[in-house]
């Protein structure tokens, strides 16, 4: 009897032991992947916020949504602006690329968010509320050829237009610019904490200034910038009259009709080896997203 019950629990064992083990192999597996950052789906929203399929870049079916990603009426990421506009209320645009829109950010932690909710805290006799004009693949013609179909409606009182990412455009505690390999060290959301950045929208940088990233030695540039800019000064007189901020990193795409092969080795040659490709160059990208904005 007793070696019938051993026999039993033998088999028994034999049994269960296989299946305790996989049993429990499934659940490692199972609380690895949960724990595991799972990519954000950039196909998924374009799938559930396009206004028009197929199209890339894309605008924003306005009132659509995704995940954490929720569009205004104007079809921006973002809370809905007020309707009522006082002595007190000031508006921030963000004009930008995949890394301003933040995709996989919840949105109080947004660059816009993050820096409007800056502002107020340091300005309380100021009510600071933003807009986003920013998504995946955004560049700079892009922005200028749709921003006016919606400026009118947004009517901003400081616009940041940021190409690239926005580490790029800010000066590291050495005083140099975060270009390559420094800029992805710089985690993000540190980045959006930044002070330099922060400070920047406190002093409403005037009138118009561009950072130059990767250049030790700027004074040359500037000056010939500068030059190159004043005349395009007076274009901003319909924006804040106490004020304009533009600021442009150097990964953005300066003619975004050229083949994909050949947009890819000018991105590569402006970030490895010129900044932005020639004053020029940086001039006439901010001219035409600046004429956009009249």
């Amino acid at each position: 009897m007793n070696e019938r019950r051993q026999e039993i629990m033998f088999g028994a064992a034999v049994l269960l032991i296989p299946i305790a083990f996989f049993l429990g192999v499934e659940s490692v597996a199972r609380l690895y992947w949960w724990n595991k950052d799972i990519p954000f789906s950039w196909g998924g929203l374009a799938e559930a916020t396009a206004a028009t399929p197929g199209l890339a870049p894309y605008r924003f079916r306005p009132g659509s949504s995704f995940e954490n990603i929720e569009m205004n009426a104007l079809g921006l990421r973002g809370p809905e602006l007020k309707s009522a506009r006082d002595a007190k209320l000031r508006r921030i645009a963000f004009l930008g690329d995949s890394l301003v829109f933040g995709a996989e950010l919840m949105e109080p932690e947004t660059l816009p968010a993050q820096v409007a909710a800056k502002a107020n805290d340091a300005m309380p006799g100021c009510q600071f509320e933003y807009v986003s004009f920013s998504g995946p693949a955004y560049s700079l013609s892009f922005i200028a050829q749709h921003w006016p179909d919606v400026r009118a409606s947004v009517e901003p009182d400081l616009t940041f237009v940021i190409s690239g990412s926005a580490s790029e455009a800010l000066a590291t505690r050495t005083g140099r610019f975060a270009t390559g390999s420094d800029a992805i060290e710089r985690k993000l959301r540190n980045l959006f904490l930044a002070p330099e950045f922060i400070d920047a929208v406190r002093r409403r940088l005037s009138p118009i200034r561009i950072l130059t990233p990767g250049r030790e030695d700027a004074t040359e540039y500037d000056e010939e910038l500068e030059r190159k800019l004043q005349d395009m000064q007076r274009t901003l007189a319909g924006l804040d009259p106490s004020q304009n901020v533009i600021v442009v990193g150097h990964r953005g795409t300066v003619d975004d009709t050229a083949p994909a092969k050949e947009l890819r080795e000018t991105t590569r040659h402006l970030r490895q080896f010129t900044g932005l490709k020639s004053p020029e160059a940086a001039a006439d990208v901010v001219a035409r997203t600046i004429a956009a904005m009249r």
